[in-house]
């Protein structure tokens, strides 16, 4: 009897000990450097479950291996050339597969033999099953900076570039401009097609209808203190509705990185002066309360993941100068327990990062020059 009060006693530790063990992994997940150097300033896109495709371009066109379009395959850690060269190479372009054989490629800085600008309303067509790049019709507007794209539910693709965007239909390959109406802004000695002038603009789908959009604002168009805004963009009225931003009340001077959660709220995490807050933005109420406070600064580009942790990499957590300066590395966020496991820092400067996701435990964390990409594991 003694020994079978023993017996079960050790069975319902080892299972505890199995629990934690394996709860402790799912939370943390497993980091890993890849064998080879993203040199160029591009987008990189998702493939399929073990690829990762590189469109390539960059500023010399004439270096084949730099300008010509590549191939990473996860599963068996082998870098492929494809060949194909885009019919106008460039760099700081917008990337995005909208169907299962095409990636549009849209906007950025040409590289030799053109002026440098001169490309930002040309777009293109990359055909997957025959490995070749296709010239389309050009955009409506000029896309040059901080160029995003969001493929919206029905196909088409919305494109963001600082203070204008437009829609891409991919069952004619056209572009037209969705906002109804645009106004002239005296200060920026251009028009405007969203409510403010955004300097580092972003977006993010909230669902079929609605799109945040969010950023910073050049100085001298507001006062200092408020270098930050919000709008809702309604594709359906074409309308922005404001998002004002009560500074008093939850200190929000940096915007934090925001990640869309399932049940129809918005949280901003790293956000506040020493990037420690999580800021919860109801999208039916539009309203912002702080959430809670994290144990540790993290703001970097996050996503969600399909265990409800959010993955954070590649990011600036205090303004970095000559002296001393602190970036993230990475990070894996518990929102609900707010915890935060693997956090890495670094006295380099840090890019904005590419979060893609592959197969269903398994994402791609972009690099560049001389900081190889990374995948995560989990």
């Amino acid at each position: 009897m003694e020994m079978m009060k023993r017996f079960i006693k050790n069975v319902v530790l080892l299972f505890f000990i199995l629990i934690l063990s394996c709860g402790c992994s799912y939370a943390k997940g497993k980091f890993e450097k890849l064998d080879f150097k993203q040199q160029d300033n591009n987008q990189p896109v998702v493939l399929n479950n073990n690829e990762i495709f590189f469109p390539g371009g960059g500023y010399n066109s004439n270096l084949k291996s730099y300008a010509t379009a590549k191939i990473y395959n996860v599963k068996d850690k082998k870098l492929k050339d494809t060949g194909a060269i885009m019919n106008v190479p460039r760099t700081n372009y917008g990337a995005i597969k909208y169907d299962d054989n095409h990636i549009l490629i849209v906007g950025g800085f040409c590289s030799n033999k053109m002026q440098k600008t001169s490309c930002a309303n040309i777009a293109e067509v990359y055909n997957i099953k025959e490995n070749k790049y296709i010239k389309i019709s050009n955009s409506n507007l000029q896309h040059l900076y901080n160029i995003r794209t969001i493929l919206l539910r029905d196909g088409s693709v919305f494109i963001l570039s600082g203070i204008q965007f437009e829609l891409f239909n991919p069952k004619n390959d056209s572009f037209s401009v969705i906002a109804e109406k645009r106004s002239y802004v005296n200060d920026r000695n251009q028009y405007m097609y969203t409510l403010y002038p955004y300097v580092s603009p972003n977006a993010l789908l909230l669902n079929n209808n609605e799109i945040l959009i969010y950023g910073t604002r050049p100085m001298g168009v507001t006062s200092e203190r408020e270098t930050i805004a919000m709008e809702i963009y309604n594709l359906k009225n074409r309308k922005s509705t404001d998002l004002p931003v009560d500074y008093d009340k939850i200190n929000y001077i940096n915007i934090g990185s925001p990640v869309k959660l399932k049940n129809n709220a918005v949280l901003f995490i790293g956000a506040g002066k020493d990037k420690k807050d999580v800021i919860k933005l109801d999208l039916k109420t539009k309203n912002f309360t702080r959430a809670c406070r994290l144990p540790k600064s993290i703001n970097g580009t996050s996503l969600l993941l399909k265990n409800d942790n959010i993955l954070l990499a590649r990011g600036t957590l205090y303004d970095p100068d000559y002296i001393k300066g602190t970036a993230l590395v990475k990070a894996v966020y518990d929102y609900k327990n707010n915890k935060i496991y693997q956090r890495e820092v670094t006295h380099d400067s840090m890019y904005k990062a590419y979060l893609l996701e592959l197969d269903s435990n398994t994402v791609f964390i972009s690099g560049y020059e001389d900081d190889i990409p990374m995948i995560y594991i989990y």
